[in-house]
């Protein structure tokens, strides 16, 4: 099986540098959030978990991937929250360019938000579903 995670990571990350996005959360995109003197800075947006489900059936080599992106803000109520998990749908609405793989499927299965127990952030969430065949 070919692992698509890290074309998928990069496919993900170019397609949330888009203005809409950045317009809302800067540049503060990451796959691991700085800690430590340079943490973060709210608003901002970070990948979550994935998950590669192989699928080797007779007909060909198709991989199922499901990659968590989250968004987390510092605003008093929703709104900026909410904002910010429109920008991340609109962005990821297209199919993302995955280097090595042919997108088949790419879906948006949940978008949720919680407030945090620190009683200050709320959090979004959104999974996103591919399904993807290697081209080479």
């Amino acid at each position: 099986m070919n692992d698509p995670s890290l074309p998928v990571q990069v496919g993900v990350m170019a397609a949330l540098n888009v203005a809409g996005v950045q317009a809302l959360v800067g540049t503060r995109i990451w796959d691991r959030v700085p800690t430590g003197e340079a943490g973060a800075t709210y608003p901002y947006a970070s990948l979550g978990p994935s998950q590669i489900v192989p699928d080797l059936n007779p007909c060909g080599d198709q991989i199922e991937l499901y990659q968590q992106i989250d968004w987390w803000s510092r605003a008093v109520g929703s709104v900026e929250a909410k904002s910010i998990g429109a920008a991340v749908c609109a962005a990821l609405a297209e199919n993302i360019t995955v280097a090595g793989f042919r997108v088949v499927t790419q879906t948006i299965e949940r978008v949720d938000y919680r407030r945090q127990p620190d009683g200050l952030t709320t959090m979004g969430s959104l999974s996103l579903y591919l399904s993807l065949v290697p081209t080479s």
